[in-house]
């Protein structure tokens, strides 16, 4: 009976990859040239589905900005699909 379920686990486990916060760092830096990235946190989502909130800063601003992107699984790899929110100001 064991056998089963960790044979599934596994499976589930495997299929599951993480968002990969590297990418998500340099896509960031990518689309937003002269930032950088103080903190990203991937929150609520689901097994295709993850939004990211994400703490930066621009130029020679102190001002810590924030933005929320939702990522998509597309196949074997993890998207940005929209900005769901833009540059607030913290």
């Amino acid at each position: 009976m064991q056998k089963p379920l960790l044979i599934l686990l596994a499976v589930a486990a495997v299929s599951c990859s993480p968002v990969d916060t590297h990418a998500i760092r340099a896509d960031f830096e990518r689309t937003h040239p002269g930032c950088r990235v103080k903190t990203l946190a991937v929150g609520e989502g689901d097994f295709d589905n993850a939004f990211v909130r994400i703490e930066f800063r621009c130029g020679q601003e102190t001002a810590l900005r924030e933005e929320a992107w939702l990522y998509q699984r597309v196949g074997k790899e993890w998207k940005a699909k929209t900005e769901v929110s833009n540059g607030s100001i913290k």
